[in-house]
């Protein structure tokens, strides 16, 4: 992954207080325990981002994800998708558009990721601790 998509996405989320890195970032907030993975397309170009409420643990930042429990998760930006067509669309952020000849803009996929996150993350988040309880 470019260098300027990884940087930007970066200081952004640590700027909301999750820890890790590219494809894997953690935080604790609320008494919440949260994970954002980064999904790359197999076949490049793109990438989704995957939103997850963990089961509360001590070791929580410490515990590979492997050994985590996942009590809900979805889509960063299939939140609002869902609503409107009744459906849980993926959201995919692409960095190259063409075929034959690509371009690749990294800047604007990372400056998508954050307007989505910002606008949709937390609502997300609260979304899936309200389904948890029903």
């Amino acid at each position: 992954m470019k260098e300027e998509l990884k940087l930007a996405v970066t200081d952004y989320l640590r700027g909301q207080d999750f820890k890790g890195s590219i494809p894997i970032f953690s935080r604790e907030t609320k008494g919440l325990y949260q994970t954002l993975d980064f999904q790359f397309n197999k076949y490049g170009g793109s990438f989704a981002v995957n939103l997850s409420l963990l089961e509360p643990n001590n070791q929580f930042l410490k515990r590979p994800m492997s050994k985590q429990k996942i009590l809900a998760s979805r889509r960063l930006g299939s939140l609002s998708r869902h609503l409107k067509n009744k459906q849980n669309q993926d959201y995919w952020f692409r960095f190259v558009k063409g075929s034959f000849f690509p371009t690749y803009n990294y800047k604007k996929a990372a400056q998508e990721f954050i307007a989505i996150y910002s606008c949709e993350a937390e609502k997300t988040f609260e979304y899936m601790l309200g389904e948890m309880s029903t």
